[in-house]
């Protein structure tokens, strides 16, 4: 009796940590879904940013360029580490932490973690840590990444920085997202212009062929650009680390509520067989 007694709590227990999952893996799903169509309309914007900066920086005159093109000869390295701040979402979190530890181990390289699943790990690593980022919210803005970012941008214009390099984890889609280390500064933006779908190209050399006449000038137009298209980015690159911990969320939790599932039939079965041997005994 003892026996069948224990089993009905143990299938009473995870009954209970079944709905709990559950729910949390329909909260995941709303969130996920939010974030993803955030991102999408998120990457068009960046994406047109990056032409309209291709286009202008072949408007520039020969031997001139921007301070944010141009990577500084000396000084150190920033490395942004983007973790979550909660767990029960799988391998997101060590992914994104395995990509982070594999990056050289130099003395001039500046560690600074967002979230604080890695500041956790770093701290327990005993790895120096120059900033902590902890608040940042499940749907970023782009008052929080201009936060987050525009010290950066004042150290490197300062010279005080070399590059700014971002380890995130990259949305590609519903099933797959994987952590990518992206360089933030110096911007490097396509160094061709798209190609627009449906108009041919035109020959080269061709007597037709008309620059755009800037107004103002691509140098005026490139500070201000910059330091937008930068700030666009890094939002892109937060949304994006986002929506994949949603994502890695809803997965983790749909798989905790099935074998939360299969084990509550396995000890009912179990506690079946035991009821029926205590009743053939009696």
């Amino acid at each position: 009796m003892a026996n069948a007694r224990a089993l009905r709590k143990r299938i009473k227990s995870v009954g209970s940590t079944k709905k709990i999952t559950r729910t949390m893996e329909l909260v995941a799903t709303a969130k996920s879904k939010r974030a993803q169509t955030r991102v999408l309309a998120a990457r068009p914007y960046v994406q047109g940013l990056s032409e309209l900066l291709t286009a202008v920086r072949m408007g520039l005159a020969a031997g001139l360029s921007d301070p944010l093109l141009c990577e500084v000869a000396s000084g150190p390295e920033a490395l942004l580490v983007v973790t979550a701040n909660r767990g029960l979402c799988g391998g997101f979190n060590s992914n994104v932490l395995r990509l982070a530890q594999a990056q050289p181990r130099a003395s001039d390289v500046e560690m600074h973690v967002i979230g604080k699943k890695g500041v956790a790990y770093f701290t327990y690593a005993k790895r120096a840590i120059a900033s902590r980022i902890t608040d940042l919210s499940d749907t970023p803005t782009y008052a929080e990444a201009d936060r987050i970012v525009t010290p950066f941008l004042e150290r490197f214009l300062r010279g005080e920085l070399r590059r700014v390099r971002v380890v995130s984890t990259l949305y590609l889609t519903a099933t797959r997202q994987e952590p990518r280390v992206h360089t933030l500064l110096p911007v490097t933006p396509p160094v061709t212009p798209p190609v627009t779908e449906g108009r041919p190209a035109q020959a080269a050399g061709a007597s037709s062929a008309i620059g755009p006449l800037w107004d103002p000038s691509p140098e005026a137009l490139l500070g201000t650009l910059l330091p937008q298209y930068v700030r666009a980015d890094f939002l892109r690159i937060l949304m994006e680390h986002s929506v994949s911990e949603q994502t890695a969320r809803r997965v983790a939790m749909k798989n905790a509520t099935d074998n939360a599932q299969e084990m509550s039939k396995m000890l009912t079965r179990t506690y079946n067989r035991a009821r029926q041997g205590q009743i053939t005994q009696q």
